[in-house]
């Protein structure tokens, strides 16, 4: 149950769309979301601190992947985002998307904002919305580094 959280929520700036001219570098890149603040209705306080714990990981990033767009670093395949006005330009990522987790009965209003280079990424994204009829808030502080080449 935590996963589902936090994909949704750490990140924010999923399926951006882009008029950037720094592409992220190819290659194997860690990723850690960390919870600032957390209040969902109806999640037990100590599931809410299991999810407030960074979670790392790490994906690779395909030339033809890094070529299309910086958001590609950024997308996540269960979380359907629409709405979207998102910029990724100069190094800053800028925006709001309405996005849907399959956990979820009602989108999320995710407003994002940070910095990306092309080996670099830093980004804090709000969710707001309500579960179960009630107002909740997340706020996710995401980073991303490059690794080197993907083995």
């Amino acid at each position: 149950m935590r996963k589902g959280w936090m994909v949704v929520f750490a990140t924010g700036a999923v399926m951006l769309t882009s008029a950037a001219t720094i592409q992220p570098e190819p290659g194997k890149w860690s990723h850690k979301g960390t919870v600032e603040s957390i209040d969902i209705p109806g999640i037990p306080d100590f599931l809410a601190k299991s999810a407030a714990k960074p979670k790392p990981h790490n994906s690779c990033l395909t030339p033809g992947q890094a070529s299309k767009t910086p958001a590609e670093l950024l997308r996540q395949r269960d979380v359907k985002c629409t709405d979207i006005a998102m910029t990724m330009a100069g190094g800053k990522i800028s925006g709001t998307a309405s996005c849907l987790s399959p956990r979820l009965t009602e989108p999320l209003k995710v407003t994002t904002t940070g910095t990306y280079s092309a080996r670099s990424y830093a980004m804090r994204s709000v969710s707001t919305g309500k579960r179960d009829g009630k107002p909740m808030k997340v706020v996710i502080n995401t980073t991303g580094k490059w690794l080197g080449p993907c083995k």
